[in-house]
């Protein structure tokens, strides 16, 4: 399943792209990835739907590439993946996170990419639309995140 969060935020593209990669460098990307996590966890729970099939506390791993520029662009791959106490796989988000110009003081954040299940997972066999109202709750509810670590 394919997914996009963004949003613009009232700094200027070269002070959020100089955030951005310290952020990417200090592993602040990961606490983002966590409490982006628990915001559609909780989310589904008060919508009356299963959000954590496996029990246990799900941990958010982020691996990110390094950044990426052309003119007023930057962007860092990323690869997200959520486990459980015991280490088992469940959705993975492989995207970007992308920081351009839209005005000298306005910078368009935004996080695109693909979220999907591995093979065999217990997430697999989910709804699609259960899948689909978690993946944009949490991805918006990341890029949320990263607007106010990057504004402030």
């Amino acid at each position: 399943m394919f997914a996009l969060a963004e949003c613009v935020i009232g700094i200027g593209a070269d002070t959020a792209q100089a955030r951005l990669a310290d952020l990417a460098r200090d592993g602040s990307l990961t606490e983002i990835a966590n409490a982006a996590y628990l915001s559609g966890v909780d989310y589904l729970r008060r919508s009356g739907r299963p959000g954590d099939l496996a029990g246990g506390q799900r941990l958010a791993r982020v691996q990110v590439l390094k950044p990426r520029y052309r003119a007023d662009l930057m962007t860092i791959g990323m690869r997200w993946e959520l486990t459980d106490a015991a280490g088992a796989m469940f959705p993975v988000l492989d995207g970007d996170i992308t920081v351009c110009a839209e005005s000298p003081r306005r910078t368009r954040v935004s996080l695109t990419g693909c979220y999907r299940s591995p093979p065999g997972s217990l997430c697999a066999g989910r709804d699609k639309a259960i899948l689909g109202s978690e993946a944009d709750v949490t991805l918006q509810s990341a890029v949320s995140g990263l607007a106010v670590a990057l504004e402030h």
